[in-house]
């Protein structure tokens, strides 16, 4: 284009037909435009899209585990019994909230693959509003023997509690939060209620 503004022979013919000249630069600011038109159409949907997953995270519901804990003391000749509590701490309802919980009784530390998660043992769905709870217990499939007991008091062996809440949010799109803890060292104690958050297993996605 710049170089069809400096031949001679067009600003000839634009002195002699100047409609010529006005269409040319009516086509150029009009390109120009439309450029910048599509730009700013461009910029106001990535707005829009980041402004709409911006308020669906902060609406959203989070389900998240607010106790975990044991009935203390623990005892031999006793099924140790476990109490998981969950809450939505999010602004809006959990929609089909369903879970699974687990509890064994294992060498520590324990490896990563021993704690598969079987959801085809969930109990029905329900929801869960704004700020609403949710309990979880279950107890060993046996009393806990007094040799076993006294390696629980040795740290050699821990009972370990885990599983797996899913939900959806309102925006229909599911979630789930798993969790992992181990008896408190005094749990044995009437003060060790409390469990101990693992190091791993504990996830929300």
């Amino acid at each position: 284009m710049i170089e069809r503004l400096l031949e001679t022979d067009f600003w000839q013919r634009a002195a002699e037909n100047p409609i010529d000249v006005f269409t040319f630069w009516l086509t150029v600011f009009t390109g120009i435009l439309a450029v910048g038109t599509l730009g700013l159409w461009l910029a106001t949907i990535s707005v829009l899209l980041h402004a709409r997953r911006s308020s669906e995270q902060q609406l959203r519901a989070y389900i998240g585990i607010e106790k975990a804990s044991l009935r203390a003391p623990l005892k031999a000749g006793e099924a140790a019994h476990a109490m998981i509590d969950f809450v939505n701490r999010g602004l809006t309802p959990a929609k089909g909230v369903q879970a699974v919980i687990f509890i064994e009784v294992m060498h520590f530390p324990a490896k990563d693959d021993q704690f598969p998660v079987d959801f085809t043992r969930a109990e029905s769905a329900s929801d869960v509003s704004k700020d609403g709870v949710g309990h979880l217990s279950i107890d060993t499939s046996a009393p806990i023997a007094p040799d076993v007991f006294d390696d629980i008091v040795k740290g050699k062996l821990a009972t370990y509690v885990w599983g797996e809440v899913r939900y959806r949010d309102v925006f229909n799109r599911h979630w789930r939060s798993e969790f992992r803890f181990r008896n408190h060292p005094k749990s044995h104690k009437p003060e060790g209620v409390y469990m101990i958050v693992c190091s791993d297993g504990n996830n929300c996605s």
